[in-house]
């Protein structure tokens, strides 16, 4: 049982037969040595260990045989996967033609069948020539790909000065996986000499673009930047023994902390005290205010908040997502707006929920299985909000829909 769970974690994990070799050509030995046997799901292992070339050289005709094997023992995954892969044969036929007379969006679709091995072997040189036919064009995708096979994939042929070119160009056209790798190409000095304010420019453009990598990276980098020089230090001091704000000033500028949180409407309503709070909606935290599952961060007079990694689902499909919201003051005292997008991140279909799991074991992208719900950005939703009162928020959607929130503190003061 040991032994079955350690290879689907690392079939499923992204581990690499370069990072675990022993590990995979042992498993790979194993479930060969019984598929040969007949036993159905070593057929189908190895297989799989065959297309995704794990403790073996990817091999996609080998491993059509050893699924065709397993299908021929009715086995589910294996038939699944036959279907799959004919269907991306097919596809890449397709986009292989178009790309061939010149489309850069199927010369990029091609570059990322050669490197994913969809429906074709994996051939990562073929990736690199397409998608550079395609990134020449402008194709902002191709751009970040081909910046990052320079970067990781191609082995004795990386050129990080290659990869900072792709990088850059994708990068000032919002990418945002470009921007986190061009911001720690410069934290590290690869290609470039070492700049941390352009590091944290691009990782923090990265980050606002939903890419959480970006923060753990800003983290790293915050942590080996050197001591504030001495003028600043003297100028932080000086600032932290200012007095305090006196009680004639207005009270929707002054800090609001203790009791002084309960005074009044207007006190609530600055961002600083909306982002020192903590929201719920429905009794759970907000995923678009200031809550338990958000990263906010204060910029040019905004706050902008991105949400841990959520779930949600209707009828047909299960859905996991991030938020990012993006919350402006409004001229009206006790007003604000939530500009907000999700991120999907995956989808599952309903009710056949086995059945849905055997083809993502079997095709992994959701993204290129054709459901209605895709993974990517959604459209911009816009909340116009009040404070009814110090601990309570009511927000209008852009479709009039009501939302409220409660300021977490008051409902676990009632319990």
């Amino acid at each position: 049982m040991r032994r079955i769970l350690l290879l689907t974690t690392l079939l499923f994990s992204g581990v690499t037969a370069a990072s675990q070799p022993d590990i995979w050509v042992s498993l790979f030995q194993e479930k060969l040595k019984e598929a040969v046997q007949g036993d159905v799901d070593a057929q189908y292992e190895t297989g799989a260990m065959y297309q995704n070339g794990r403790g073996t050289p990817t091999d996609r005709k080998r491993a059509i045989e050893w699924f065709q094997k397993a299908a021929e023992q009715g086995h589910q995954q294996s038939i699944l996967r036959l279907a799959r892969m004919e269907s991306n044969q097919k596809r890449f036929e397709r986009e292989l033609k178009l790309a061939e007379s010149g489309n850069m969006e199927s010369q990029y679709s091609v570059g990322t069948m050669y490197a994913n091995g969809t429906g074709v072997d994996v051939d990562l040189e073929q990736a690199r020539q397409w998608y550079t036919l395609a990134a020449e064009q402008g194709h902002e995708k191709a751009e970040y790909k081909l910046g990052y096979l320079y970067y990781r994939e191609l082995g004795d042929k990386t050129n990080v000065t290659e990869a900072f070119k792709w990088f850059s160009m994708a990068a000032r056209k919002g990418n945002a996986p470009a921007q986190f790798y061009l911001g720690r190409m410069y934290a590290d000095g690869e290609a470039v000499s070492k700049n941390h304010n352009q590091a944290l420019k691009w990782l923090r453009l990265s980050m606002e673009g939903g890419f959480d990598q970006a923060r753990e990276e800003m983290n790293r980098i915050e942590d080996s930047m050197n001591k504030p020089d001495q003028s600043r230090e003297q100028a932080r001091k000086k600032t932290a023994a200012a007095p305090a704000p006196k009680a004639s000033a207005s009270s929707s500028d002054r800090p609001v902390t203790g009791k002084d949180t309960h005074n009044t409407v207007q006190a609530t309503t600055t961002l600083q005290s909306l982002e020192r709070d903590t929201w719920l909606k429905n009794g759970k935290p907000a995923g678009i205010l200031p809550s338990s599952i958000n990263q906010c961060i204060s910029k040019d007079s905004t706050l902008v908040c991105h949400s841990d990694r959520r779930k949600k689902s209707n009828s047909q499909y299960l859905i996991s997502y991030k938020s990012r919201s993006v919350i402006r003051k409004s001229e009206q005292p006790g007003s604000f707006t939530v500009a907000y997008r999700n991120l999907v991140l995956d989808v599952k279909q309903r009710p056949d929920e086995e059945y849905q799991t055997a083809i993502e074991s079997a095709f992994g992208d959701e993204a290129e299985q054709g459901f209605k719900v895709k993974t990517g950005w959604s459209i911009e939703h816009v909340l116009q909000c009040n404070f009814a009162n110090p601990d309570n928020i009511v927000c209008k959607k852009d479709n009039g829909h009501k939302n409220e929130f409660t300021r977490q503190e008051i409902l676990v003061g009632k319990r």
